[in-house]
């Protein structure tokens, strides 16, 4: 019965150290076994390990994606960024992927974000903020993916595409950034303000000069009218007068008498004899 279990019990182990023997390669991948002296690139399949004497490490052959967060940059004219990028990479030289990592993605994503960051930051660091915000992003992302070309071949990894997913203004720059709008719109504000009071202004003096002019032009008017019927009426009362003069006196004299005798307290010093009453004088009922 002991015998028994002892044997059932190496049989676990040797099952067990069976499984952990065997791998499997898939395949969209490809595995290195890393040996005491030296390693072996493994293509898709299935392989059997020795264990305590060497180790296999897959590699994933399909595009990777990965993403660098909130790296801080500062541009020409002193507003400080948050980028996020989005990288896309894989496996170009299986060897020497192997070699610089030990097939560890961790080490290649550890790489990306330190390059990624220096890249971006030196790149920022160039431009302005408008430029940066007016850069179409595949022509700045190229510019960077060149940058980054020497660091990948040596790492065995292609960098696929950088792409800039995020730029936002780093938190102690938003205050700094409402106050210049706020400051840009009251300018404009007051420029409006101030271009509209001039332009008031000018209309204001405009319909002034034009009212004045039309108001001087009617009194010149008015006072050519008026002279041309008191020349006109002058000429028709000669023209009577010089028809008549005798008529013409007594009818003077009637408009007189008619201002003066209106009022009943009306007192007149004259000759009774005199010219000025002489039609009153002349009347015998």
């Amino acid at each position: 019965m002991k015998v028994k279990s002892i044997f059932i019990g190496l049989m676990a182990v040797g099952a067990v150290a069976a499984y952990f023997a065997c791998t499997v390669v898939e395949p969209y991948q490809q595995a290195v076994i890393f040996k005491q002296s030296s390693s072996e690139i493994l293509k898709p399949g299935f392989y059997v390990n020795v264990p305590f004497t060497s180790s296999i490490q897959k590699m994933d052959m399909r595009t990777q994606a990965y993403t660098v967060a909130s790296i801080a940059a500062t541009t020409q004219d002193k507003s400080n960024l948050l980028i996020d990028a989005a990288v896309l990479w894989n496996i170009q030289d299986v060897q020497a992927y192997a070699k610089a990592t030990h097939a560890d993605p961790a080490q290649i994503n550890s790489w990306l974000n330190q390059s990624i960051a220096q890249a971006i930051q030196q790149a920022v660091s160039k431009k302005t903020i408008v430029q940066v915000l007016g850069v179409p992003s595949n022509s700045f992302t190229q510019s960077l993916s060149a940058t980054l070309v020497q660091g990948a071949q040596q790492r065995g990894i292609q960098i696929l595409d950088i792409n800039l997913q995020n730029i936002a203004y780093a938190p102690d720059m938003l205050s700094q950034v409402y106050q210049s709008m706020q400051s840009s719109v009251n300018s404009s504000v007051n420029q409006i303000n101030a271009n509209g009071q001039q332009e008031s202004a000018q209309i204001t003096a405009q319909g002034k000069a034009a009212a004045d002019a039309v108001i001087n032009n009617a009194y010149v008017q008015a006072a050519t009218i008026k002279g041309q019927a008191e020349a006109k009426a002058q000429v028709i009362y000669n023209q009577a007068y010089s028809k008549d003069p005798q008529f013409y006196a007594f009818w003077r004299s009637m408009q007189l008498y008619q201002e003066l005798f209106t009022s009943k307290n009306t007192v007149l010093v004259v000759k009774p004899q005199g010219q000025f009453l002489q039609y009153l004088n002349s009347y015998k009922p």
